[in-house]
């Protein structure tokens, strides 16, 4: 009984906490909010006084209820219901911002029926989307619905003549004195390639990355030969179509340089095409799977499956869900992905999952006989369920893909062309890298900082904005100058080596 009113009150205040925020914050989402016609600063602090709560979770939740306005369906939905808290409002409007102001209600409505149709609840007990979720399903349907952004077209292609591979050497400031680190910019097919040749340098040498490349690179190793790179891509009757995006696990999907890249690749390396439903029916007597199962696993799965854990997949543990030493197979319908902390938490017996063939999800049991769901976020999402049981691509999901990809491009582009403006090469990056997040892609035309080399650190500088570090490797050196020669070399040399695709 006492369980039972602890759960209650949990519950209750769960509830309150979300009423609480509806009261705060509901006068912005009135069609005549008059409240944003003020002194937006004095009305920010005010609330930062009231609610005794930091000024990025109140400029959240102003934003958040002020979207509203635009997408009245929900606004009614909320307003009866009061689902939505406000990172969940505050990740549905930073996506929508994207959007040009010219924007229309027909535009809206658009995205007013996905929002009220991804929170309608159907059965007890469903999970909300969490605010990951909602901006990576909203930012799909943006680039879907408008490619368009303004850019300067001739600086555009003055970036793109100058795509190929580049490094840098540059020094680093840190605490025990000076360094110099290595910038490696390339498209995401080729650092998927550089990233699958140094991991298996890396693994046959037992070491980790930055060591492995500075033995390469100075020559005291010999690279490890064929290095394999899983490709995930969408078929057509079992063939990949040439120009369709594809999957690098680590990097995301490919954009259109990219793709082109993956397209040679394939076309002139060899390579091994593997039917993902004939891996899913596989099974072997011992307890490790073989590579191309934990493949097969990582991608069905693409995060850690415990409910609001986004590890990815590539960094988590293969679990048997029942034991093997109890008689669990290894086969793919019995291994899913675990970080570490929660594979310890099932170890532990403090909770146990069950997947749900016919919706994808995980259902997560507790000691105390609560349960949580938790919604599938890999890359074969969708694809491999009773109801859809193939992946395949459409003329309309292409058109989607490329649309998103082109107003991807456009933004990256339009942040180029303000940093010759106005020459803040960190605000520009910063822009870029929180773009690359938005829409899992990559920018291959990064600006290269004015050479400021010849004057001296200063003691007390922030650490440097670098690159997203998924698609760069940073390298610290000392009198780095002497290894260009190198760079050229192992970039040559790993072209030539690659193979298994």
């Amino acid at each position: 009984m006492q369980t039972t009113t602890l759960e209650g009150s949990r519950a209750a205040g769960a509830r309150l906490i979300i009423e609480g925020e509806y009261l705060v914050f509901c006068a912005y989402s009135a069609d005549h909010a008059h409240s944003l016609d003020g002194d937006y600063d004095i009305e920010v602090t005010q609330l930062m006084a009231l609610t005794q709560r930091g000024k990025s979770f109140v400029e959240a939740g102003i934003d958040g209820y002020s979207r509203l306005r635009d997408l009245p369906r929900l606004r009614t939905m909320h307003e009866e219901h009061k689902l939505l808290d406000v990172p969940r409002l505050a990740a549905i409007d930073k996506t929508l911002r994207v959007l040009p102001p010219e924007a229309d209600t027909e535009t809206f409505s658009v995205f007013d029926d996905a929002l009220v149709d991804m929170f309608t609840l159907t059965r007890a007990g469903q999970a909300l989307p969490s605010p990951w979720s909602i901006t990576r399903r909203l930012r799909r349907l943006v680039a879907e619905i408008d490619a368009s952004v303004n850019f300067n077209p001739k600086k555009r292609r003055k970036r793109e003549a100058s795509k190929a591979a580049t490094a840098a050497f540059h020094p680093v400031a840190e605490d025990y004195g000076e360094r110099t680190a290595l910038t490696l910019v390339a498209d995401t097919a080729t650092m998927a390639c550089v990233g699958a040749f140094l991991d298996a340098t890396a693994k046959e040498n037992n070491l980790g990355r930055a060591e492995t490349m500075v033995k390469l690179l100075t020559g005291e190793f010999t690279p490890a030969p064929n290095p394999v790179l899983n490709i995930f891509s969408p078929g057509v009757d079992g063939a990949r179509q040439a120009g369709t995006s594809a999957y690098l696990p680590g990097f995301g999907w490919t954009g259109a340089d990219a793709t082109a890249v993956v397209d040679k690749l394939l076309r002139d390396l060899p390579h091994t095409e593997v039917n993902l439903d004939d891996v899913r029916a596989s099974r072997v007597a011992g307890y490790s799977p073989t590579p191309r199962m934990a493949a097969y696993v990582r991608a069905r799965d693409g995060t850690c499956v415990f409910p609001r854990c986004h590890k990815p997949a590539e960094r988590c543990q293969l679990d048997h869900r029942i034991p093997y030493g109890e008689g669990g197979e290894t086969t793919p319908d019995n291994l899913f992905c675990l970080c570490q902390h929660h594979h310890n938490l099932k170890t532990d017996r403090r909770a146990f999952y069950i997947p749900d063939p016919s919706t994808g999800e995980t259902v997560w049991l507790f000691a105390d006989g609560t349960w949580l769901a938790s919604e599938n976020k890999g890359i074969l999402r969708g694809q491999t369920t009773p109801s859809n049981p193939r992946w395949k691509s459409s003329p309309a999901s292409n058109r989607a893909a490329r649309a998103r990809v082109a107003r991807f491009n456009a933004q990256c582009h339009a942040l180029c062309d303000r940093y010759e403006q106005d020459g803040d090469f960190n605000a520009c990056i910063a822009g870029i890298r929180e773009l690359e997040t938005e829409y899992d892609l990559i920018f291959e035309f990064h600006p290269m900082p004015e050479d400021l080399s010849w004057m001296p650190p200063e003691p007390d500088l922030d650490e440097p904005v670098y690159p997203d570090p998924q698609n760069y490797y940073y390298l610290p050196l000392e009198d780095a100058e002497a290894l260009l020669p190198p760079v050229k070399l192992i970039v040559e040399r790993f072209m030539r080596a690659v193979r298994g695709y």
